[in-house]
């Protein structure tokens, strides 16, 4: 059971966010305006994480952007989601599946994470980069 909960656990930072995101976005990304404050926090949140524990990735101005474009309760809105995602990101570290399956599951999410919001991401591009 507990191995279950733990692939759970390290898997939400890996998917599509799926509690947040909105459906029928592939390959069309929104831009700051057309993003709730729930899913651009979670965007925010994702590369964050990525750029925390995925080896040469950084977040790109973009996310600072895209982080301005929130105030007062949609801030508050933006910043929990957020930290919900990094949280997430930070339990894929305490996996305890085995150092081989915790190190797949990192490079997934982190390969999903480029996907998603990578210079030419699906989801919100322009979020988080590769270090030279």
């Amino acid at each position: 059971m507990m191995r279950f909960a733990m692939r759970t656990c390290v898997l939400i930072a890996a998917i599509s966010l799926a509690g947040v995101a909105s459906a029928g976005l592939e390959g069309k990304p929104a831009g700051p305006n057309k993003l709730s404050p729930e899913e651009a926090g979670a965007r925010y949140g994702q590369a964050l994480g990525a750029s925390r524990l995925c080896r040469g990735y950084e977040v790109l101005p973009g996310a600072d952007e895209l982080a301005a474009t929130f105030k007062g309760d949609e801030l508050t809105a933006f910043q929990e989601a957020a930290a919900h995602v990094v949280q997430a990101w930070q339990r894929t570290t305490s996996c305890q599946d085995g150092a081989n399956m915790c190190m797949r599951y990192q490079l997934a999410s982190c390969n999903e994470a480029m996907r998603e919001i990578g210079p030419e991401g699906v989801r919100y591009p322009g979020l988080i980069g590769s270090n030279p």
